[in-house]
């Protein structure tokens, strides 16, 4: 009885309601880049006023909480997600993606790599 009712919970999941931590850890990645561009916008603008003030007002320091738990998020489902990619078969997008995660000057045009 209990094997059934295992059986028929993880059918629902998987065929009725098939929510991944990979399509997670993608809709993260969007919103931190998003509050990625909005804390440059933020920097830029005080860079070109002169006032640092702006950086300290409430505005960017939200901001900056949703960008810090953003990545904790992203943290969260990336290790969730590496199940899900063994088992499809993709562990080298899975070690892309936590080079993104954990290291994000890793990438090419990132001036941390410049030599």
């Amino acid at each position: 009885m209990v094997l059934a009712g295992i059986i028929v919970t993880s059918m629902v999941n998987v065929l009725i309601l098939p929510v991944t931590a990979r399509s997670s850890l993608i809709k993260d990645a969007e919103k931190n880049t998003d509050l990625l561009g909005e804390m440059l916008i933020g920097v830029t603008r005080a860079f070109l006023s002169g006032r640092e003030s702006d950086l300290r007002d409430d505005y960017y320091k939200n901001v900056t909480k949703e960008h810090q738990s953003s990545l904790d998020a992203m943290h969260k489902d990336l290790g969730e997600a590496k199940r899900e990619y063994y088992l499809l078969g993709k562990e080298r997008l899975y070690d892309a993606e936590e080079k993104l995660v954990s290291d994000p000057g890793f990438l090419p045009t990132s001036p941390a790599n410049r030599s």
